[in-house]
């Protein structure tokens, strides 16, 4: 897991994950889950949740959702000024582990650019 952190960011709540099997169970026990109509591979890909869906779904521009979108299986969540990124598994190997922070690092800055 990777924690990233920015005094001048304001994220809303929200969690983001794979979307699999569970989760589209849970869809149709009326679980909820924040969609894009308009960008229906990110909403196949991923489930999104938040405390203020308009918030949230004005954080998740389309650009970061192609940014997600063309790298499947992470996790994401954040609040305020700090964000987890993470993906399943166990932590990478000295081998690639200087790749698995180059992928949390990307997303830290697509999230807290400018």
């Amino acid at each position: 897991m990777v924690r990233s952190e920015s005094a001048g960011a304001s994220l809303p709540q929200f969690m983001l994950g794979p979307e699999g099997f569970f989760a589209r169970i849970g869809q149709a026990l009326g679980w909820p889950d924040i969609d894009f109509s308009e960008d229906e591979a990110f909403s196949r890909g991923y489930v999104l949740k938040g405390g203020d869906d308009t918030a949230v779904r004005a954080l998740f521009t389309p650009e970061l959702r192609a940014a997600l979108t063309s790298q499947p299986g992470q996790h994401l969540a954040g609040m305020a000024k700090v964000l987890f990124w993470w993906r399943n598994g166990s932590l990478p190997g000295p081998e690639s582990f200087n790749e698995f922070l180059t992928a949390g690092d990307r997303v830290r800055q697509v999230f807290f650019a400018g």
